[in-house]
């Protein structure tokens, strides 16, 4: 029977910061989709709206602060236990291997 406990690769942590970033990314994309209208884009062209600071800068740089707040979710590390439980018998045949190792090497 094997030892082998499953764990989730994240931990809670990660995926609250992960949530945050999603957020961020979502918040950026609403705002790049703007604000305002015009009655009739064929004859008027709002170039104020259109090409605004709301779209042209903030919108892209919260974007970049969302993607950058994943993968600092992604490298964040982890709270959680070792994923392998060894029984007190492996660890007992490991230190048995070791020891017969270092008494089969020989100096020269």
């Amino acid at each position: 029977m094997s030892n082998y406990k499953h764990q989730f690769l994240f931990g809670k942590k990660n995926y609250t910061i992960m949530l945050a970033g999603l957020g961020i990314m979502v918040l950026g994309f609403i705002l790049m989709i703007g604000g305002g209208h015009a009655e009739d884009l064929t004859k008027v062209y709002p170039e104020d709206t259109l090409y605004g600071f709301q779209r042209t800068v903030l919108a892209p740089f919260l974007v970049l602060v969302g993607l950058a707040t994943q993968a600092f979710a992604i490298f964040t590390k982890t709270d959680l236990p070792a994923t392998i439980e060894d029984t007190p018998a492996e660890k007992r045949a490991a230190r048995r291997t070791s020891a017969s190792k270092r008494k089969t090497v020989t100096r020269k």
